[in-house]
């Protein structure tokens, strides 16, 4: 039963979206039901992922951690294209984001009126799709999953965005397309160059793509460099790194908050870590001799992202560039190629994404309140003011995720943020002071919207926003409760993470 643990996990979701499609609608009136259906089967595949980590602290021998329960079927045999799935430390860390998100995005849609169904069963289709790519050892399969991980996605936010849905939905999708078809020619190049073809990743790992070549046009070119050049590309643009983040701020404003919050923290996260998997898997050396233009990408994407989300007045165009500022610290964790850095930054990714993903979810809340997410006029004055007052509960879960959004101590976010800096100092001590002065900066205009939107006197008429229903307690209470025990105990998660980097890193030296 262990040994195909990964496959229930990822193909849990998808099972309990056909399980719905064969439930007569007569038997289920009000959907409850399907409902319930649905959050089982999302909470299903996280038991699976518990139950893989547990199993994980067991198999863990001496430095280093080899993907473990690996299965691998011929899928297209002509093709040497094959299922083939596994997990290790850095992938289960992200799997865990997205075995706690998912179910808490369900949580979140449990009284929608309408659409319920089409709703869930997209996110169980993304959640499906995300595990797939995580957990994929054949390049093939895992771009499968993730190109089509951008379908369900389009669908959110096409149908249920806002006024302007098609032309957000166009653009994240010509984005993601554009994406796509650069990873799709890195593969074709990687499998041609192969010998034997193939894709799966161990057989590909090593450096054995470095002095390969193909001929296109009479040109020669290296498979590994311009390989290694579109898949940066093409996950820089699904991760919304800039100069490509301006889909993301259309889908800020244009999508509901349980979808911008299955783009920003999961999605986003997840293009992040597929990139580092790449990246030290298939290209080190290239990696550690471009290592300093990653760092120098990653620190221009924490600073003017800083510098933009600084001047927002709107709560959820505000999360998506402090998701950009984060996702270059992040960067700049991976282009250092230390254990601490890298351990920070999949830490990082996961407690960032459970950050954002609460103050994601507490922007829908405060506009079913009050009709509006901006917190400041034009003219200065404050737009929503004195929330804490009605809403205690809420003003204090969210304090939680705004203190780990900003590396405070006491939550998550301080471990994989100390770790990224740390690790950062050694080699680039100036980048490692620009990143502390960044976060002090972050923490004074971030510290101030919580001020302003909790605390100030102006604003909305605050009598009309009531505090959270048991049912947003139940899940942002849980999401708060989780970042505090990461940043509590951190301890066993960071060793998996560490062991599992520390059989990548020597082949990037």
């Amino acid at each position: 039963m262990k040994e195909h643990l990964v496959t229930l996990m990822i193909f849990l979701p998808l099972a309990g979206v056909i399980l719905q499609l064969i439930i007569p609608r007569g038997l289920d009136p009000k959907n409850n039901f399907k409902r319930w259906m649905f959050l089982f089967s999302s909470f299903a595949s996280g038991a699976c992922l518990s139950w893989l980590i547990f199993s994980l602290f067991y198999l863990t021998t001496g430095d280093v951690q080899a993907p473990k329960f690996i299965e691998t079927y011929k899928w297209i045999e002509a093709y040497s294209i094959s299922y083939s799935v596994a997990i290790d430390g850095l992938s289960a860390s992200i799997a865990m984001l997205i075995s706690i998100i998912f179910p808490v995005l369900i949580g979140k849609e449990w009284d929608r009126s309408t659409g319920n169904y089409g709703v869930n069963s997209l996110f169980l289709l993304l959640q499906t799709s995300l595990y797939g790519a995580v957990f994929s050892q054949d390049l093939f399969l895992l771009f499968f999953f993730w190109a089509f991980s951008s379908v369900p996605l389009y669908f959110l936010i096409s149908i249920w965005g806002g006024r302007e849905k098609e032309s957000a939905a166009f653009r994240f999708m010509v984005s993601s397309a554009i994406s796509n078809a650069l990873l799709f020619i890195a593969l074709i190049l990687i499998y041609y160059s192969a010998d034997p073809h193939g894709f799966l990743m161990g057989e590909l790992s090593g450096g054995k793509l470095i002095g390969k070549t193909v001929s296109i046009s009479g040109m020669t070119i290296y498979v590994a460099n311009f390989a290694f050049l579109l898949i940066s590309v093409g996950f820089a643009i699904r991760a919304a790194m800039w100069p490509f983040n301006g889909w993301l701020n259309s889908v800020s404003e244009q999508a509901p908050a349980s979808i911008f919050v299955a783009v920003c923290s999961v999605s986003i996260p997840v293009s992040m870590y597929l990139f580092i998997r790449f990246a030290y898997t298939l290209f080190p050396e290239i990696t550690a001799r471009l290592s300093h233009i990653i760092v120098i990408i990653g620190v221009m994407n924490f600073i003017i992202a800083g510098v933009c989300a600084a001047t927002q007045k709107d709560l959820r165009r505000l999360l998506a560039y402090i998701c950009t500022s984060g996702i270059g610290v992040v960067l700049v964790g991976i282009g250092v190629m230390t254990s601490p850095s890298v351990t920070g930054a999949i830490y990082d990714l996961l407690v960032q994404g459970l950050g954002i993903a609460g103050v994601g979810l507490f922007s829908g809340f405060i506009f079913e309140r009050t009709g509006q997410i901006y917190f400041q006029k034009n003219n200065g004055e404050a737009a929503i003011g004195g929330v804490a007052y009605n809403a205690p509960i809420a003003a204090t879960v969210v304090a939680v995720f705004v203190i780990s959004i900003l590396g405070l101590p006491g939550s998550g976010g301080f471990i994989g943020k100390s770790l990224l800096v740390i690790g950062t100092y050694s080699s680039h001590p100036v980048v490692a002071i620009l990143m502390v002065f960044s976060a002090i900066i972050a923490a004074y205009y971030i510290l101030n919207v919580y001020r302003v939107i909790f605390f100030g006197k102006e604003g909305v008429n605050t009598k009309n926003v009531k505090d959270l229903k048991n049912t947003e307690k139940l899940y942002l209470i849980a999401l708060a409760g989780i970042i505090l025990f990461l940043g509590v105990y951190p301890a066993p998660l960071l060793e998996l993470i560490r062991i599992s980097g520390l059989q990548l890193l020597p082949t990037l030296r």
